[in-house]
Formats: C-alpha cells, structure tokens, sequence
C-alpha cells in the first residue's frame, strides 16, 4: 500500500473526505478521539504499525500523520 491508498482508506474508515494532505487537523469538524482511533486502527490493520494515540495528537496536519508510515509504504 502506498501513501495515497492508504489516505484514501483513512477517509473511507473516517467518513471524511476533508482529510486530504495539507489539511491542518484543528480545521477538520470531524477529528476528534474516535477518528483518532479509527486512524490507529487503519496503522494496525493496513500498516502493521503500533502508532499510538499520542502519536497522532502531536501531529498538525493529515501529512504528519502520513509521514508516521512513511517507512512502511509501498515504493
């Protein structure tokens, strides 16, 4: 999977198309801690990854959190 598959799973699990890359996560009316669960789940399932909740707060846009996979995307 690569980094543009995987946003668009993260947008098909969160029911947001708002999530795109340059999106800053406090403009997003839908992010909250159950779309930052949904995110961890989509690392876990799709990426193997343990990306914590944590992880994702300090983030401040959807590319943040995407550049949490960055190694584990397909080339």
């Amino acid at each position: 999977m690569n980094r543009s598959e995987f946003l668009n799973n993260l947008q098909t699990r969160t029911s947001c198309p708002e999530l795109v890359e340059n999106a800053e996560l406090l403009d997003l009316a839908d992010f909250d801690s159950l779309m930052i669960m949904q995110i961890v789940a989509a690392f876990k399932n799709l990426l193997n990854l343990n990306v914590t909740m944590n992880d994702i707060n300090v983030c401040n846009t959807v590319s943040d959190i995407l550049d949490l996979g960055e190694a584990s995307y397909d080339k």
